[in-house]
C-alpha cells in the first residue's frame, strides 16, 4: 500500500469512520476524509474528489480559452463511467495517443494528490493538535506548501542568513579559503551549502527561494533523500526517467528487432509483426496472443508496429521497471534495462539474476556481465552485447541510428563473448564477460549489408524509425546541461 493511501485511511480510523473508496484507471484511492466531511452523500464526496483530483484540467481549459483555440478532447472509461480529458495544453500538438494522454493527466494528478498527503503528514508532525482533514485540490496543496515553507522558514532562518554571507566569501576568496574561515560548518555541508546557492544565485532567485533549494537538504530531511528512499517515489523517478528516454529505447530496439511488414515465423515458430510484436495491444492496454493474436495474412506500417511498440513498452515494460526495480535508474541503466525486458518478456525479466543485481545497486560493466543470463538464446546474447555498450556509456543512442537493422545478428558468439567448448565461460559466480574492448570493429560489423530471410535486405535504423523519433533522438543527443560545479565555476570566473 502506498503512504498516500496509507495516510488518508489513516485520517478515517482517526475519525473510527469506513474509508471512502473510488477506483480509478484500474487503481484503487482513498477519498480524503474533508469530502466526506462536506457532504452526507457518498457519490457527491466522489464527485467533488474527482473534479479536485483533475483540477489541472480546469488550467488546461483556460489556456485553450485565452488564446482562443478550440481544445482537444479524447475520452477515457474506467469501465462504468465515460470521462472527456482536454489534451493538456502543453501536448496539444505532440501526436500522442489516447492512452499517452490519459496516463500523463493521471500522472500530474496522482502526484498532487500524494503530494497533498506527504505535506499533510508532514505538517501534523510538526503541529499534531491543529491539523484538520484537506483535501487534494492544486489550492488545498498550495496552502500546506505555504505552511510547510513557514515552519522550515522559521526553524533555519538563522543557519540560512550564515549562509548567504559564507557564499559571499565563497565567491570572493574560493572556497579553501572559505571553509578554512568557516567553524560552523563541517567542509562537506558548506560545499553543499555553497553549491545549491550559487546555482539559486546564478538563477535569480530570492534569498527565501534559495534556502529551499539548501537548508532544507543541509540541515532537515533532505527531500531529494527522501524522494528516492521512498518506494512510491522510487517509481515515479523512474517513471518519468522511463517517459524522458522512450524514444532512444526505439532507436536501439528498431537496431536489435528490425521491423517486418508482413507476419514471419520466429526462431521458435511464433507469428511475428513489426518491430518483434507476437500480439497486438489496444489503446487501454489489453492484448495477448490470445485476444489479439497475429494472423498470417496481416501487414502493419511503420506507423503502426511504432504505436505497438509504444503500447508494449507502456503497458508490459513500464509498470514492471515501476513495480520491480527498487532503485533509481540512470538514463544508461533504464535504456538498457528496458532493452532488455522488451527481448526477453517482462516476466522473465522480474526472475532475472540481472533485475536482482540492479536491485543491489551493481553497476556499469560489472552489471552488464548479468546481462549474459540468457545465454542460452545467441540472439540475446549478441543483442544484449549493445545493451552492454549503453551500460557502460560506450555508445549512445543516437549512435544506433546509422547502424545496420539486425546488425547485432551479423555478429558471431566468438565476437560478443569470451566462450569455451561452444558454450559461455563462467566464472566460480557463474558469470560470463563481454568483449566490449573491440567496440570499432563491432561497430563496423553491425553496419554490413545484411539480408534477413524473413524481412529480406535489411536498412538503416533511421531509414526505419518515423521521423518525428529520429529528431527527438537527435535533439536529445545535442543538449548539454551543464551541471552545478560547472555553473559555479562560471559565475567565479566571472568575479575575477
Amino acid at each position: 500500500m502506498n503512504k498516500a493511501k496509507q495516510f488518508f485511511q489513516k485520517e478515517y480510523s482517526d475519525h473510527k469512520q469506513k474509508p471512502l473508496l473510488i477506483q480509478l484507471n484500474g487503481k484503487e484511492y482513498v477519498v480524503p476524509l474533508a469530502y466526506l466531511n462536506q457532504t452526507s452523500d457518498e457519490q457527491l464526496a466522489k464527485d467533488n474528489f474527482i473534479d479536485d483530483f483533475f483540477d489541472a484540467q480546469q488550467k488546461d481549459l483556460s489556456l485553450y480559452e485565452k488564446y482562443k483555440i478550440e481544445p482537444k478532447e479524447v475520452e477515457w472509461t474506467d469501465g462504468h463511467t465515460k470521462y472527456t480529458f482536454f489534451v493538456p495544453f502543453a501536448l496539444r500538438n505532440k501526436n500522442l495517443s489516447t492512452s499517452e494522454i490519459v496516463s500523463t493527466v493521471f500522472k500530474k494528478a496522482e502526484k498532487k494528490y500524494k503530494k497533498s498527503s506527504r505535506l499533510s503528514l508532514a505538517l501534523y508532525q510538526v503541529y499534531p493538535d491543529s491539523q484538520k482533514p484537506v483535501g487534494v485540490s492544486s489550492r488545498d496543496v498550495k496552502s500546506l506548501r505555504k505552511q510547510y515553507d513557514s515552519y522550515l522558514w522559521n526553524k533555519t532562518k538563522n543557519q540560512t542568513k550564515q549562509g548567504a554571507l559564507l557564499l559571499a566569501n565563497f565567491v570572493k576568496k574560493g572556497i579553501k579559503k572559505a571553509v578554512d574561515n568557516t567553524t560552523a560548518l563541517s567542509p562537506q555541508q558548506f560545499k553543499l551549502l555553497a553549491k545549491r546557492y550559487a546555482l539559486a544565485t546564478l538563477l535569480g532567485v530570492s534569498t527565501y527561494g534559495a534556502y529551499k533549494l539548501s537548508m532544507t537538504e543541509l540541515f532537515d530531511a533532505s527531500p531529494k533523500q527522501e524522494l528516492l528512499s521512498d518506494k512510491d517515489n522510487v517509481s515515479l523517478y523512474n517513471q518519468q526517467v522511463f517517459l524522458n528516454n522512450i524514444n532512444e529505447m526505439k532507436a536501439v530496439l528498431c537496431f536489435m528487432e528490425n521491423f517486418s511488414p508482413k507476419t514471419f515465423l520466429d526462431g521458435k515458430g511464433v507469428p511475428t509483426i513489426g518491430y518483434g510484436c507476437t500480439y497486438l495491444i489496444d489503446e487501454k492496454g489489453k492484448g495477448d496472443r490470445k485476444i489479439y493474436p497475429i494472423t498470417s495474412d496481416m501487414t502493419m506500417t511503420i506507423s503502426e508496429a511504432n504505436i505497438q511498440k509504444d503500447r508494449y513498452l507502456m503497458f508490459r515494460v513500464l509498470p514492471q521497471i515501476m513495480k520491480d526495480v527498487k532503485v533509481p535508474l540512470s538514463k544508461e541503466e533504464m535504456i538498457a534495462s528496458c532493452t532488455f525486458a522488451y527481448v526477453i518478456g517482462p516476466d522473465n525479466f522480474k526472475g532475472s539474476e540481472y533485475l536482482a543485481a540492479l536491485n543491489k545497486g551493481i553497476k556499469g560493466a560489472e552489471l552488464g556481465r548479468y546481462l549474459l543470463g540468457f545465454a542460452q538464446d545467441q540472439g540475446v546474447v549478441k543483442r544484449n552485447l549493445f545493451a552492454n555498450y549503453i551500460l557502460t556509456k560506450k555508445l549512445k543512442p543516437i549512435d544506433f541510428l546509422d547502424l545496420r537493422t539486425e546488425g547485432c545478428y551479423t555478429l558471431e558468439m566468438d565476437d560478443c563473448c569470451f566462450m569455451n567448448n561452444g558454450c559461455v565461460q563462467r566464472d566460480e559466480n557463474g558469470l560470463g564477460c563481454f568483449k566490449d574492448d573491440r567496440l570499432e570493429e563491432h561497430i563496423q560489423t553491425a553496419k554490413k549489408k545484411r539480408y534477413s530471410k524473413h524481412i529480406g535486405p535489411c536498412k538503416l535504423v533511421h531509414e526505419v524509425l518515423s521521423k518525428e523519433v529520429v529528431d527527438i533522438v537527435k535533439k536529445h543527443a545535442q543538449s548539454k546541461k551543464i551541471n552545478f560545479w560547472q555553473l559555479v565555476n562560471n559565475k567565479i570566473k566571472e568575479t575575477r
